[in-house]
């Protein structure tokens, strides 16, 4: 086989391979290496790079280059090039506005374009730029979104030579393949932007229904993120067998986000519930009002009709005290500040047998059913039924994440979110779930979601607990082994809680 057959079957194959590599599913960065490695190759080219187009300039993402040893790659890391301006006057810049492939045999000869870039960079790397072959990288929409440039053709015997015409087609295949695989990664990068920021709108929205809730999921977030970074350190002996790679550090990061998305359906007045009868607390003491005013009426007509007696007098005092205390016992236990007392109790069971006469001649109780439960909740100021339903949140929430489908990476997006109340003894909620049916992830949702409650300004049922005081209680939840020790340590001796402090407007 001659040499010029051999050739065309490598060219071939070359291209073959990045066909292979665009429906594989590979990353970009390594499709757009791969692209601009076999268009080297094909063109025997020593250097060339790839730049997308971005907000009017062109940027730099892959720069290979054989003479200096070079490659470099600016995906995921900050571009410390300069970005390129588009001009008529620069040639990478020119084949934007042209559309148009541009072959120059040698920069140093050319006066159509301004090569003052390309002439510095070979005086500080003693570089010689000398060919150079530029097309204009083109999406579906025919809409320019990059540059793909070659670099000093070589003959056989390693001398820079021109760019040959007929390489100009093979490039401009080339070419078209690099514009498919910065369209997908554009649109991909859009879809993931539109995503995320869909993402952050529906937890800011969450948070935003209550007053009582402000910039809880954005602190949660920072607070996992954190913990991430310390995990992902290796300084902690405790973790030296968990990482987070990026696609285990974002599936942990949407779920915090989106831990609270089954909120969406829970009712204002149990998020907004502050006190034990919650707006039903004026209800009552109307109703006393009411009361105390029906007592007054049938005291004064009796004595009227039947004049005072020592009986009626003291009926009347007795009944005016019990009213009196009756209100301050409702008042005091309706802040929720203190447990009920068992005379407490005694008393309130008392007054919820009470009745009188109201407006329609119809006898009633001075309390319902529901304010007597209310008024005798042990802790909080939420019933048993009140907290149960907002308990469902994560059923709700795990409904409505299991509804949208996510990319492979995000599956356990919604698992997560369903599982952030669970505790490692099995008295969590929703599943009672324990142990080893609980990973890392969860661990660390749950502990820095008790965190944040405990610590939280905002919370309508109680005053903001200091952090040495919502360590004790997280401490003692490890010691009931209720949160992972692991977890709890690294949070405790990191103090992971200050990356919240001084940056409150950027949480």
């Amino acid at each position: 086989m001659n040499y010029a057959k051999q050739t065309i079957i490598n060219n071939i194959d070359q291209l073959l391979d990045i066909g292979i590599a665009l429906s594989s599913g590979n990353k970009t960065e390594k499709v757009l290496e791969l692209i601009l490695k076999q268009a080297r190759v094909i063109t025997n080219a020593d250097a060339g790079s790839i730049y997308f187009y971005e907000n009017g300039k062109l940027n730099f993402k892959i720069m290979q280059n054989d003479t200096i040893n070079l490659e470099e790659k600016y995906f995921e890391t900050k571009n410390s090039l300069p970005a390129v301006s588009v001009t008529r006057e620069n040639v990478v810049g020119y084949a934007v506005i042209a559309d148009k492939l541009i072959n120059i045999e040698d920069v140093y000869n050319d006066d159509k374009f301004d090569f003052s870039g390309p002439k510095k960079y070979d005086r500080l790397t003693g570089y010689k730029t000398t060919s150079m072959l530029v097309i204009p990288l083109k999406n579906i929409d025919e809409e320019v979104i990059g540059v793909l440039q070659l670099i000093n053709a070589k003959d056989e015997q390693g001398n820079t030579i021109p760019f040959a015409e007929e390489y100009e087609k093979v490039f401009s295949a080339l070419a078209s393949q690099a514009a498919i695989t910065i369209s997908n990664f554009n649109y991909l990068t859009q879809i993931e932007n539109l995503l995320d920021s869909f993402v952050k709108s529906i937890a800011t929205a969450i948070d935003a229904r209550t007053k009582y809730n402000t910039n809880h999921t954005k602190k949660l977030v920072k607070l996992v993120n954190k913990i991430i970074e310390l995990i992902n350190n290796r300084n902690n002996g405790a973790f030296l067998n968990d990482y987070f790679n990026e696609e285990r550090k974002e599936q942990l990061i949407m779920a915090a986000w989106l831990h609270d998305v089954g909120k969406v359906v829970t009712p204002l007045t149990l998020l907004n519930k502050a006190s034990r009868l919650g707006d039903r607390l004026e209800l009552v003491l109307q109703r006393l009002d009411y009361i105390r005013a029906e007592t007054d009426k049938l005291y004064w007509q009796k004595k009227f009709e039947e004049d005072s007696t020592e009986s009626l007098e003291n009926w009347y005092n007795q009944k005016v005290e019990l009213i009196k205390k009756a209100r301050r016992l409702i008042i005091k236990l309706n802040s929720g500040e203190a447990p009920l007392t068992a005379q407490e109790e005694e008393n309130l069971k008392r007054y919820s047998q009470m009745s009188y006469i109201d407006g329609d001649g119809k006898q009633q109780k001075w309390l319902t059913e529901y304010e007597v439960d209310c008024l005798m909740i042990k802790r909080g100021t939420l019933t048993a039924a009140e907290r149960s339903q907002i308990e469902e949140h994560v059923k709700v929430g795990k409904n409505i994440l299991q509804a949208i489908p996510f990319l492979d990476r995000l599956k356990k997006v919604p698992d997560f979110v369903y599982m952030h109340h669970e505790l490692l003894d099995g008295s969590g909620y929703p599943e009672g779930l324990s142990g080893n049916q609980l990973p890392l992830e969860v661990r660390i949702l749950t502990l820095v979601d008790i965190f944040e409650a405990l610590t939280a300004s905002d919370r309508p049922y109680r005053n903001a607990l200091s952090i040495e005081k919502a360590l004790n209680i997280l401490g003692e939840m490890v010691k009931e082994e209720k949160l992972d020790a692991r977890v709890f340590n690294l949070f405790k001796n990191n103090r992971v809680w200050e990356c919240l402090e001084n940056n409150e407007q950027n949480v």
